[in-house]
């Protein structure tokens, strides 16, 4: 009887020893994936902000597209509009192992979006939209700027932008293909990043700029970001 329970209590001691170094191994997991996820942050520069020509460091506030320091207006479109385009974006970026905030995260490293000022306030000529730092790889933790002061208060527009200029980052191009937030068309209704080969291009197709005549924007985006918790807005993987 004696012996049992002696057996027993060595082969829980046993299972309690395999548990906490499970435990621990799931623990240093988690604090791996929580580490590769990538922050953005939505910046309105509530107060106005400044941003100074420089290497690609959101921290700093330093960007290679600007060619001297500038001062960028706030948002003007109020509340209701911002926090309808941050859940828009936010629900795009969903699939993608990435954590938006509106709330300065600095010093921690972030890629950031910058919804504020206008064209002119960035050292651009009037229409110039939106600018990011492009290349055929992703620029990590770099400021781009998308001049909502020009432009009325289209939530969808300035979603879809947002989009495209952090996909930019993630080094793709304007892709010919309208439902693909990478597009320049329009009037196709809803944008996402397509899981589907679509070529490059803005108004008609081209060669891609890095390389080849397509690109699946949805792989790119994992590719670069990683897989998030959900792939499909109805919770199934």
């Amino acid at each position: 009887m004696h012996r049992k329970t002696d057996r027993r209590r060595s082969g829980w001691r046993q299972f309690d020893a395999i548990a906490r170094r499970c435990y621990l191994a799931c623990l240093l997991a988690l604090a791996s994936t929580a580490q590769a996820t990538t922050m953005v942050y939505i910046n309105r520069c509530a107060a106005g902000c400044q941003f100074s020509a420089g290497v690609d460091d959101s921290v700093l506030n330093t960007s290679s597209v600007l060619s001297s320091t500038h001062n960028l207006s706030a948002f003007v479109h109020g509340d209701a509009v911002f926090n309808a385009v941050v859940a828009c974006a936010s629900g795009l970026l969903r699939p993608f192992d990435i954590a938006v905030t509106t709330t300065e995260p600095s010093p921690l490293p972030h890629s950031e979006l910058v919804l504020a000022g206008t064209a002119a306030q960035g050292g651009f000529p009037v229409g110039v939209a939106g600018v990011a730092p492009a290349t055929c790889g992703y620029v990590a933790g770099a400021p781009a700027f998308l001049f909502v002061n020009d432009f009325g208060s289209d939530v969808n527009g300035m979603c879809w932008s947002t989009a495209f200029l952090l996909g930019s980052m993630a080094g793709l191009e304007p892709l010919y293909n309208c439902p693909d937030v990478m597009s320049y068309l329009s009037g196709c209704g809803s944008k996402s990043f397509r899981n589907e080969e679509s070529p490059c291009g803005t108004f008609a197709p081209e060669p891609c700029l890095c390389g080849g005549n397509s690109r699946n924007s949805f792989f790119t985006m994992r590719s670069v970001f990683g897989a998030g918790d959900l792939v499909h807005a109805n919770g199934f993987e």
